[in-house]
């Protein structure tokens, strides 16, 4: 009968050094966890931040070239107008015909 109490009894005493320990490495599981939540989430709003930084200036950057673009097409406009206008102004006149006058 002692046998058995004495089984019991070491069983209850590992049962609670067991469970102790079961419950300390689950609290600081739950502490790295955290931890790494909080790690995660300023990489993403850091990751986000420059994201949004490079967006930013990928639209200025085409913004510049549609204003170069534009002031090419224009300057391209101009020159074409003014060689037209040239072209019209010095083109020959048709001789007059006999008899007109």
């Amino acid at each position: 009968m002692i046998n058995v109490f004495v089984v019991v009894a070491v069983g209850r005493f590992l049962t609670y050094v067991t469970l102790d320990r079961y419950r300390q490495l689950r609290s600081e599981l739950e502490a790295d966890m955290a931890r790494l939540e909080s790690r995660l989430g300023s990489e993403v709003a850091g990751l986000d931040g420059r994201r949004q930084s490079g967006l930013a200036e990928v639209k200025g950057e085409i913004v510049r070239l549609e204003d170069r673009m534009d002031a090419g097409f224009t300057g391209v406009r101009s020159d074409l107008t003014s060689v037209a206008l040239a072209v019209g102004a010095a083109a020959p006149r048709a001789p007059r015909e006999a008899g007109q006058g």
